[in-house]
């Protein structure tokens, strides 16, 4: 038998309007093209990946010799307020600004710096996985920019309403468009897109496909996290509010935005990986 503990990933169904869930699968495929042996247990949903290598946990036999025979590492997301698996190895995983305080777990991991208190060391408890799809979102210039665009996202979960409205204004929603791809074509299209959301995969995918991030201020708990900690001075191409002059700020640096995020994710996640896997299976 191998020595390598085993891993169950809880996290809810493949959801591509969720950065962070999608980062879960990703990190089980990740860990299982490592050689060790992952799994994914499936809450809310049972939606899986055919792109990703996610075996799903389908038994309670499974999870009995797996977590507690074999003793084995259980990763559990921010939206999992307890141990339910009675894990001697559980870890926690937070990607939402409202959990970023919220530590159960005796070793957690961050999506985000901004979401880590103070007293985390960032070298060892940050897993930024890469979820983009570099694919579909992608400049081109072949095609009009002839829209603006705007995202509630999890901000109407706090009764947010929005009031971003034009001829000329398409509302992104859950449920339209009905993928990924035509989603791609409408950030193509868009010259600002507008969020509510100011935690969502969706800002840096309009800002590959050459739009302007604009952070909406609002009364949600999710319209946080770029003003405390990700958009700075140094975080280009992103307007922190829907100012004539701030727009303009991120307009003149849209360039230099799209440089940065491949730099600052050329290499990182490969490294943050094997971290994860020191730090876990030290544990």
């Amino acid at each position: 038998m191998s020595d390598k503990i085993p891993y169950v990933i809880v996290t809810p169904g493949y959801d591509t309007n969720h950065g962070g869930i999608v980062a879960l699968h990703k990190l089980c495929h990740l860990l299982n093209a490592k050689g060790y042996e992952a799994y994914v247990l499936l809450v809310i949903d049972n939606r899986l990946s055919p792109a990703f290598n996610t075996p799903q946990i389908t038994s309670t036999d499974m999870i009995s010799d797996i977590v507690k025979t074999r003793r084995g590492i259980v990763l559990y997301p921010d939206i999992v307020k307890e141990n339910f698996l009675g894990s001697l190895r559980p870890v926690g995983f937070v990607a939402l600004v409202s959990q970023s305080q919220t530590r159960p777990y005796p070793v957690t991991f961050y999506w985000e710096a901004c979401l880590m208190p103070p007293d985390m060391d960032k070298n060892k408890y940050l897993i930024r996985i890469d979820v983009a799809d570099r694919t579909l979102f992608v400049k081109d210039d072949s095609i009009t920019k002839d829209i603006d665009t705007v995202w509630l996202g999890k901000a109407q979960l706090d009764g947010v309403v929005n009031d971003i409205k034009g001829d000329n204004i398409v509302e992104i929603t859950y449920a339209y468009p009905k993928d990924r791809k035509e989603l791609a074509t409408l950030l193509k299209r868009s010259k600002l897109f507008y969020t509510y959301d100011h935690n969502t995969l969706m800002a840096e995918e309009a800002m590959l496909c050459g739009a302007i991030p604009v952070c909406v201020p609002n009364k949600s708990q999710y319209a946080k996290e770029w003003v405390n900690g990700i958009v700075t001075k140094e975080r280009y191409g992103f307007a922190q509010n829907t100012s004539v002059q701030e727009i303009e700020r991120a307009r003149s640096t849209a360039d230099l935005a799209i440089q940065e995020f491949y730099r600052r994710t050329a290499g990182t996640e490969e490294d943050m990986v094997n971290n994860f896997i020191k730090v876990t299976q030290d544990m």
